[in-house]
């Protein structure tokens, strides 16, 4: 019997400490196979205001701050240092649109973010400002790559639309091979279009909802300043206050496969007989590394790798004729995101080890 128990230990070790250890990039390893189960391409509209609607589509990106759903919608509260209450979708899309309404989080170097984000790190982002109150930001990235400063920009609302924390307001992502809009209410505020030299997003993404303190003081300078300024977490607590999202996917298939190295549209691989219930979640072979270019704590920073938080760099901004563009350099977003991937990977690790001692104890 416990020679029964103690193998049934050790191979539960192994698979997490395995789990733990394995990292796959699909554009750079040859052994890397990534799927992602896909919505369906009907739309789909989610209350946020109950618990069991949510949870068929989403599931915890970080269990620390809280979530609490009331007949308004569902309140991601920073409750305290190195909070991050967040969600991640358990299906992609590949192509398509997003429509979430919502009231973001007040506060000096609070962070509200609702974003998409594939495998390979393309990436399309809503981010507000705990201290701007008629501006949203939008952003894109293709493959990680942040080289350039010219991406980021604030949009505004519009009409007798004054303070966006004050009432719900509709903000719409609508993103297609040939360009990305985004929407507040309605209206067209921004368009890029998919001539860019820096790449352009299209492999299939999650959907990920958020708080976190940009303002937190162990991050760089720079980051204090674009997040409005060092938190105070006396001014706890910070809510963003999430109504309802439409999720649109614009591809058919039950899930997507990435061919190649090319990360192309083209070269992503359409699955028909892929069999799943709503309780699963994405059968990515990355699940660690296919969140490193952002984070939603400044917790993982700390935590996980004081190399992180030193190797920060700063925010740039200019102005253009249109909006006001913020500039994110490289080091800032992908140092985060390792940082994440180590947290994940290190409460694994301890899994593994705790199951490990208890194995040899019996």
């Amino acid at each position: 019997m416990f020679n029964i128990l103690y193998i049934f230990i050790f191979l539960q070790s192994s698979i997490l400490l395995s789990q733990a250890t394995k990292k796959c990039d699909p554009l750079t390893e040859s052994n890397c196979t990534v799927t992602d189960l896909a919505f369906n391409k009907t739309s789909i509209e989610i209350d946020f205001s109950n618990k069991h609607n949510v949870y068929e589509y989403f599931e915890l990106y970080s269990n620390s701050g809280s979530l609490n759903y009331s007949d308004s919608g569902l309140n991601f509260t920073l409750n305290k240092r190195f909070d991050n209450p967040s969600l991640q979708s358990k299906f992609y899309i590949f192509f398509g649109k997003i429509e979430v309404v919502c009231t973001p989080a007040v506060g000096k170097g609070i962070i509200s973010t609702v974003y998409l984000q594939s495998d390979d790190l393309d990436e399309i982002d809503l981010e507000w400002v705990g201290t701007e109150n008629t501006q949203v930001q939008t952003n894109w990235f293709s493959k990680g790559n942040t080289s350039t400063y010219d991406r980021g920009a604030y949009n505004s609302l519009s009409g007798d639309s004054i303070d966006l924390f004050e009432t719900y307001h509709n903000y719409t992502i609508d993103w297609t091979k040939d360009s990305i809009k985004w929407y507040i209410d309605d209206q067209l505020v921004r368009t890029v279009g998919n001539k860019s030299s820096d790449g352009f997003p299209q492999s299939p993404m999650a959907v990920f909802i958020g708080v976190w303190a940009g303002g937190d003081p162990s991050n760089s300078e720079g980051t204090i300043q674009w997040a409005g300024g060092e938190t105070d977490y006396s001014d706890a607590p910070f809510s963003m206050l999430v109504k309802s999202m439409k999720i649109e996917n614009y591809s058919d298939g039950k899930a997507y496969t990435y061919e190649g190295s090319s990360g192309d549209w083209e070269d992503i691989l359409i699955e028909q007989n892929v069999t799943y219930s709503l309780s699963q979640t994405s059968v990515s072979s990355s699940s660690i590394q296919s969140l490193t270019t952002k984070t939603l704590s400044s917790k993982s920073v700390i935590d996980s790798s004081s190399y992180y938080s030193s190797s920060f760099s700063n925010y740039y901004e200019s102005e253009t004729s249109s909006s006001k563009e913020i500039h994110i350099s490289s080091q800032t977003k992908t140092a985060k995101g390792h940082a994440m991937a180590l947290q994940f990977t290190e409460e694994k690790i301890l899994m593994s080890l705790l199951c490990w001692f208890i194995s040899m104890s019996i």
